[in-house]
């Protein structure tokens, strides 16, 4: 029992315990406290060492276990009853993890070998003082708690009013206290009920057996057996499934007892020893569903060899379980693909349980309780889960709660072979290559760990993003050859360490760590390519890949203005080459390859609206539209079709740049050529256009054909133009508007297409994680699911490394800056943080009252 505790104001606090069973194996036992107005299990947590002191302890001795690493005393017999040990002394003991310190509300429990440090399950006793927080209310009997706290340098202790054992069930408790010794009874009556302990009280075979056996938490594994105590020591509880209880403990004999139903020691034939100790209640586990288990209680005293036990008339009782099904599902992307490793949480009715998706992204939970109201949620590093969850109330069925995995980041745009850089050169050919990220998501994602996997070696990656690596909401990242000759146009933010053969597959995988498995984000590749991890669907034309020196480039269709995404490579990606030839059998679309890095403008369609320059006049009038035939030359040898329009910055701030990507267009090199326009986009000048009133006149900005690559043919698919005159020294305010003409060539006439993204800076992205980790990273913690004791969280503010199981960080940094100084009143940081992954602990509001920081 736990007798007294005492906060002393700083880490050197002191609990007491009083041992009330003769001969006790304390081996394994777990001392804890809770702080926290014990709201929640964040406190410290040590167990008792396998040393032979904690063998066959005495009842009545009582022990001092004191917040520092002392052994003061550690020797009993005779009339000596008094052990006094530091918890921090690895002899005696052994951190299960957390910090001890008695807060002013607390609790101190004492809990059972086997039953694990954490929550509440196995109590033994507790001893709380002040208002009942959840953890309080959650812990099964016995336990007792005082109205009075523990304010620095008070005690909480128990009164022992009746000088009995059922003193420690209930609020015969005092706190606020001062005064009192360690080693010593607490008063009058709990060191008369101390001495009868010691002085033999209680032995022999109990006369009055335990009553009134009931159960609570019945589930379809696991139930709660409850009885109110005779007048022994201790008690015996014995199981059997599907009968009553036929045998009986024997005097003299300690048997073994484990709450896993089948486990402890059996007497006679199926009757097992589900319990052995003070208590009055015990959850057994180990069940199976629908099936009924009758329970005897015998009640006890002494130990080992002196052990009496009281065989007539024991309590009996039975229950039967509930009724349980399964709910099972799977994880995959869009294309099918399963996703292993994903984290599955199921919670509602049940403690939380979690498991994780295997090989193929599927995963079971069984035996769930029938009539329960459950919650399936699913998260995976790298990808974002829809739906966010999956509930079933009232469970009476198996039911099935599948989950759609879209990577946070997809390969958009590629080639592992182009034109030679610099002629002769160190530069080649086969080297000019890249592999750019898409971030397809509205927040920016952090891809520290992420790896470039080639398929010509799947053990190693080819680029690793080192820690602090982001990528914007809706923004690119590129990875480049030693030969990559588009520098000028978008530098690279990561080198590939080694070449890409031409008829490769690349994949995209959420960690370093386990290569060559893990759990793979996206993979563009050739059909020829064997290992379909780095390949979607049967793979791209030709099976070889392209080995002919050209500006070229495989990039994913944007005709919704979004890249593609159907899990099929040859369905999402188009071959685009400046000069719209043949290269190795495979007929390109005239286009120019347009990697773009963390720094590239990004799609904001939504937020730069689209209007007519004349409003007076239809679409396809002018000035709106202009043919001339007359405007003839290289690229527009039938003239010139001229579209018009006017762009309004609806950001909300200023823009630097502004330019449009085309996403769809007829052109060279497309399918039914021979029916179709074939159009090229030009580089166009400023012109002044009369609208459609006859007076009003308009500045019309001209459009820039960006380059590099040298675009000689025009530009087609996935070439951008700009608009020069937009720039960080004359931005486009917010609010504001420019009107500008998209002039093409027309070389064959027909029927056309001809649609543009619109591409402006991204917002301002919070600082990265190297912003906070200039001294570096003391754990090497990282954004994945499956290290939740070393969870990297990146903030504008600060950098952490999260301990789920603790619920706290195991380290913080920061950068400070001067620029912080002042007199603005201090910031509440201690709220909850919705980036964490789902099923994750949430701090609430209570978490911090009372530690000084709230």
């Amino acid at each position: 029992m736990v007798n007294k505790y005492f906060n002393s104001g700083t880490t050197a606090d002191v609990v007491e315990l009083l041992v009330v069973q003769d001969g006790l194996d304390m081996r394994g036992m777990i001392l804890k406290d809770f702080s926290s107005n014990m709201a929640n299990d964040g406190g410290g947590k040590y167990q008792f060492s396998n040393d032979a002191l904690w063998a066959s302890v005495r009842k009545g001795t009582l022990i001092v276990l004191r917040n520092d690493n002392s052994a003061a005393d550690t020797s009993v017999g005779g009339s000596d009853y008094n052990l006094d040990l530091g918890l921090q002394n690895t002899t005696y003991f052994s951190s299960a993890g957390g910090t001890f310190d008695i807060a002013t509300t607390e609790m101190v429990m004492i809990k059972a070998a086997g039953s694990g440090a954490a929550g509440v399950t196995g109590s033994i006793h507790a001893l709380a003082g002040g208002t009942a927080g959840a953890q309080f209310t959650a812990a099964p009997s016995p336990k007792l708690r005082a109205t009075g706290t523990s304010a620095g340098g008070q005690f909480v202790y128990a009164n022992n009013s009746t000088q009995s054992l059922a003193d420690f069930d209930g609020t015969d408790a005092t706190g606020a206290a001062t005064g009192l010794t360690f080693g010593v009874g607490n008063n009058a009556n709990n060191t008369a009920f101390i001495n009868s302990l010691r002085t033999g009280g209680g032995t022999g075979e109990p006369t009055v057996q335990a009553s009134n056996v009931n159960f609570t938490l019945v589930g379809a594994t696991s139930l709660q057996v409850n009885w109110t105590n005779g007048n022994g020591a201790s008690r015996i509880v014995l199981a059997k499934a599907g009968s009553p209880v036929d045998g009986s403990p024997a005097d003299g004999t300690a048997y073994t007892a484990n709450a896993a139903f089948g486990s402890g020691a059996q007497i006679g034939t199926g009757n097992f020893v589900v319990f052995s100790s003070s208590a009055s209640n015990v959850v057994v586990i180990n069940l199976s569903p629908s099936t009924t288990y009758f329970f005897s209680v015998f009640e006890f005293n002494g130990t080992g060899a002196t052990t009496d036990y009281l065989i007539a008339a024991p309590a009996n009782g039975s229950r039967a379980t509930t009724a349980a099904f399964t709910i099972s599902g799977h994880v995959q992307q869009q294309g099918g693909t399963g996703i292993s490793g994903a984290s599955i949480t199921l919670s509602g009715s049940t403690a939380e349980v979690l498991t994780t998706t295997d090989a193929s992204g599927n995963y079971t939970f069984t035996n769930v309780t029938a009539g329960g109201n459950y919650t399936v949620t699913a998260a995976a590093s790298g990808f974002t889960i829809t739906p966010d969850a999956q509930t079933f109330n009232n469970l009476s069925s198996n039911q099935t709660a599948d989950f759609t995995a879209t990577p946070k980041v997809i390969i958009s745009e590629f080639r592992f072979h182009g034109t030679d850089p610099d002629g002769a050169g160190a530069l080649t050919a086969a080297t000019n290559e890249f592999v750019e990220l898409y971030n397809q998501t509205d927040v920016t994602v952090d891809i520290s760990g992420f790896a470039v996997v080639i398929s010509d070696n799947t053990a190693t990656a080819k680029f690793v993003a080192p820690v602090g690596s982001i990528i914007p909401a809706r923004g690119h990242f590129l990875v480049a050859g030693a030969g990559y000759g588009l520098s000028t146009a978008a530098a690279p933010d990561g080198n590939l360490s080694a070449d890409i053969p031409d008829g490769a597959g690349v994949a995209l995988f959420n960690s370093n760590a386990s290569l060559p498995a893990g759990t793979v984000l996206d993979a563009a590749g050739f059909s020829g390519v064997a290992n379909a991890v780095y390949r979607e669907g049967v793979g791209l034309a030709p099976a070889g890949g392209v080995a002919t020196d050209g500006e070229y480039s495989f990039a994913r269709r944007l005709a919704s203005g979004l890249p593609q995404t159907t899990g099929d490579n040859a369905a999402d990606f188009i071959f685009i080459a400046t000069d719209g030839g043949t290269y190795d059998g495979l007929q390109a679309l005239l286009g120019a390859p347009a990697p773009e890095n963390r720094n590239s403008p990004v799609q904001r369609n939504a937020e730069i609206k689209t209007a007519l320059i004349d409003i007076g006049a239809s679409s396809t009038a002018p000035p709106n539209r202009v043919r001339d035939a007359s405007d003839t030359g290289t690229n527009k040898p039938l003239g010139t079709l001229t579209i018009r329009r006017k762009f309004k910055n609806s950001t909300g701030a200023s823009i630097t740049q502004l330019r449009f990507r085309i996403v769809d267009i007829t052109t060279l090199g497309q399918p039914n050529y021979n029916v179709l326009a074939d159009l090229r986009a030009l580089t166009s000048s400023d012109v002044t256009v009369t609208l459609s009133d006859g007076t009003t006149q308009l500045p019309v900005k001209g459009l820039t054909l960006d380059e590099p690559p040298a675009q000689s043919s025009g530009g087609g698919m996935n070439s951008t133009l700009s608009v020069g005159s937009i720039t960080t020294g004359t931005p486009l305010a917010a609010g504001d508007s420019v009107s500008v003409q998209f002039v093409l060539g027309v070389v064959q006439g027909g029927s056309y297409r001809f649609l543009v993204n619109i591409e402006a800076p991204p917002p301002a992205a919070p600082a990265s994680t190297s912003e906070h980790l200039t001294m570096g990273n003391p754990s090497n913690a990282v954004v994945d699911v499956n290290v939740p004791l070393n969870y990297l969280l990146d903030k504008p503010q600060y950098a952490v490394s999260y301990n789920r199981d603790r619920g706290t960080p195991n380290w913080v940094s920061w950068h400070l800056d001067p620029s912080w100084l002042g007199s603005a009143p201090r910031q509440n940081d201690f709220r909850n943080d919705p980036s964490l992954p789902a099923g994750w602990y949430q701090v609430q509001s209570t978490d911090y009252s009372g530690s000084g920081f709230d």
